[in-house]
């Protein structure tokens, strides 16, 4: 089965080794073989050889470069995977003006984050289902959606024993280290979602649920509903553990920041979450809907 591919390591060097690539760092070299890979996503200080990477663009395989945040900064799509699914975009484009195709994906994507919600915090909302079923307008959806995030904000208040304050969710700028970590990781699963849609084919600037701002990907944001609930118990259950201190946090003017050497601990954490949890997989089953639902 074909999966996304992180290589995270500073200093790895990906090469190409017969039908594989080769990973290869200063303790071991592994071997991947085409046939596991769906796309390639690098950190900073991985290197990627000329022969790897044509290897990738001839077999369809795109490949994503982050920075040391997180965010996708390149990406390497090759010219094949761009034409073959142009008919996937020019459906996307003409259903964006569609209110009822929009209502019905919104409907999906908070009914799969309720399904999270109950979840994470082992409570039953009948009531919150019915009414997300029910919806025939966008309005009446974000309503519902802002419900859903102040259950889960309310929970994560609740389950937080650490010594750092949580008083509810609060973004630009983040005023405590709870904040600034839910809205890093975020970030992470925003750009390797980001990935994904753009590997799926479609355009992840043409949102249903969110609006485009910038450069704002507004579909990734969409598909994040889904497992926001898993990535913030995620994200409380590390400082529950004790993993963060006082000295890993820094007060500037644009809010609390993470300090650089802790962030890379936490982004190896981030990636190791996602392979070993499959938390993406939501996410990556609603946009294997939306395309069915766009060639309908």
């Amino acid at each position: 089965m074909r999966r996304p591919i992180y290589v995270t390591a500073y200093g790895t060097e990906v090469g190409k080794s017969g039908n594989s690539l080769t990973v290869k760092t200063e303790r071991e070299t592994k071997r991947i073989p085409l046939g596991v890979i769906d796309y390639l996503v690098l950190f900073p200080g991985v290197e990627i050889t000329a022969p790897a990477l044509r290897f990738l663009s001839g077999h369809k395989r795109p490949v994503f470069l982050v920075n040391q945040f997180g965010k996708v900064s390149s990406v390497v799509l090759p010219e094949v995977v761009g034409s073959s699914t142009a008919t996937l975009r020019a459906k996307q484009y003409e259903k964006f003006t569609d209110a009822t195709f929009s209502v019905e994906m919104i409907r999906e994507l908070l009914t799969l984050k309720l399904s999270k919600l109950e979840e994470v915090t082992g409570s039953s909302y009948p009531e919150v289902r019915k009414r997300i079923e029910s919806a025939r307008k966008p309005e009446t959806l974000l309503g519902l959606d802002g419900k859903l995030g102040k259950t889960l904000y309310d929970f994560i208040s609740k389950k937080n024993r650490s010594s750092f304050p949580f008083r509810g969710r609060e973004y630009y700028p983040p005023p405590d280290p709870i904040n600034a970590v839910l809205s890093l990781t975020f970030t992470v699963f925003y750009s390797l979602l980001t990935a994904a849609v753009i590997s799926s084919g479609l355009d992840p600037y043409l949102g249903f649920f969110h609006v485009r701002r910038g450069v704002h990907a507004a579909l990734s944001s969409d598909v994040i509903e889904p497992i926001r609930p898993q990535i913030a118990d995620f994200v409380i259950e590390l400082f529950n553990s004790g993993f963060f201190e006082e000295k890993d946090f820094l007060q500037t003017p644009k809010g609390v920041k993470l300090e650089n050497y802790k962030l890379k601990s936490l982004l190896k954490l981030i990636i190791n979450f996602e392979i070993d949890r499959r938390v993406s997989e939501p996410s990556l089953n609603f946009l294997n809907l939306l395309k069915d639902s766009l060639r309908k």
